[in-house]
């Protein structure tokens, strides 16, 4: 609860540190995430009113997560009228999918290098059979599961709902404004940053080993003809020799006589 006063702070621009980092001409709009509020309500404000409202079995722990936050980024080939419709979408779509009564604060930024918008949800699920609330910031946006194989290798046991959070945002909202399909967790981990990166190191490395097989191939031929060259040439060697041979000594040379031409014995 004390660090949300200065995310609050932070994300409405009330932080006096922001005096000289970011353009002041008030380019930040500010949402009133319920049609009862005048005007934005603090996100320290918003969570402390959240709380209050939930029904819950056992009292709220000091140390229970109550509040998520989103950066949602524009893609940087959007103009600035299209960069806020996509975030004026996203931020309706995470409403409505965790619940507008959840929509702690919401913000869009576009005083800085590249529009984006701050989306703070409660982690609140009402169970209609019990008529209770919890908070569940776990299983609302829990990671992949993951184990390593017989190799030593991680691999994604269970998607996670973060994971399937980032791929049902895209299919609705983002990919409509050309962004590229969210990477799988273990894609990442080995220092992909983006689906085509990978598409193309994959490429790469499949023109790489079939080169790799080509130049083995040709190496294994050359091979084959230094050994066959040898092998002449040692005949050939053989045949000097013999022809060094005088008449009366023929009958020890290992070569026979057809027409004045020294052949090799087999």
């Amino acid at each position: 609860m004390k660090s949300f006063d200065a995310v609050g702070r932070e994300l409405d621009r009330r932080a006096h540190t922001y005096a000289n980092d970011v353009d002041q001409s008030g380019r930040h709009i500010g949402y009133r995430c319920r049609a009862e509020d005048e005007r934005p309500v603090p996100l320290e404000k918003a969570v402390e009113r959240r709380m209050g409202e939930l029904k819950t079995k056992r009292k709220v722990r000091e140390n229970q997560v109550r509040a998520m936050g989103f950066i949602v980024s524009s893609n940087d080939a959007l103009d600035e009228k299209s960069a806020r419709e996509f975030l004026d979408r996203s931020i309706n779509w995470f409403g409505a999918r965790y619940g507008y009564e959840n929509l702690l604060a919401a913000q869009i930024h576009l005083d800085e290098g590249t529009p984006h918008a701050h989306i703070w949800i409660a982690p609140v699920i009402h169970d209609r059979e019990t008529g209770f609330d919890r908070l569940c910031a776990k299983e609302l946006f829990a990671p992949d599961k993951r184990r390593k194989n017989a190799e030593g290798k991680w691999e994604v046991t269970a998607q996670g709902t973060m994971s399937r959070l980032q791929e049902d945002f895209w299919e609705q909202v983002a990919k409509p404004y050309g962004y590229e399909r969210p990477m799988r967790h273990e894609l990442r981990a080995r220092g992909y940053r983006s689906l085509d990166a990978y598409k193309v190191q994959v490429g790469t490395t499949r023109a790489l080993k079939s080169e790799i097989e080509t130049l083995e191939g040709e190496r294994d031929k050359a091979k084959h003809g230094v050994i066959t060259a040898k092998r002449e040439l040692d005949g050939l060697e053989q045949l000097r020799v013999c022809l060094l041979y005088t008449s009366d000594a023929a009958d020890e040379c290992p070569c026979v006589d057809l027409g004045g031409r020294r052949i090799i014995k087999k």
